[in-house]
C-alpha cells in the first residue's frame, strides 16, 4: 500500500489474524461467511475458511475492482446479505 492510499483493503483472513492488523490506519472491509442454523446465523470455521478461499479466487478470476463486484459472489450457496452488511463489513449467508 502506498502512503495516503485510501483504497480499501479486503480482509479475507480469520478474526484471529485480522486482530493483528491496525485497522484504524487502513480503510478495511471485512468479509464474513455465516450459515443459517436453528434460526440463527452461525460461523462454521471450516466452511468460512473455504468460503474465504473461494472469495479470493472469485476476486482474481473476475478481476473485481470495487465493492459492488464482491457483492456478486455466490459460490457454494453463499449470497450477499445487504440488510446485515455495512460499508466496513460484507456478510454472506447460506442455509445449512
Amino acid at each position: 500500500l502506498l502512503p495516503n492510499d485510501s483504497s480499501p483493503v479486503i480482509l479475507l483472513c480469520s478474526n484471529e489474524y485480522s486482530a493483528a492488523i491496525n485497522t484504524k490506519e487502513l480503510n478495511t472491509i471485512s468479509v464474513e461467511f455465516k450459515e443459517k442454523r436453528d434460526g440463527a446465523l452461525k460461523t462454521i470455521a471450516v466452511n468460512a475458511k473455504r468460503a474465504r478461499g473461494m472469495m479470493a479466487a472469485f476476486i482474481a478470476k473476475n478481476r473485481a475492482e470495487n465493492i459492488e463486484d464482491l457483492k456478486h459472489f455466490n459460490a457454494s450457496g453463499y449470497t450477499f446479505e445487504p440488510s446485515q452488511s455495512s460499508n466496513q463489513r460484507l456478510l454472506f449467508v447460506r442455509s445449512a
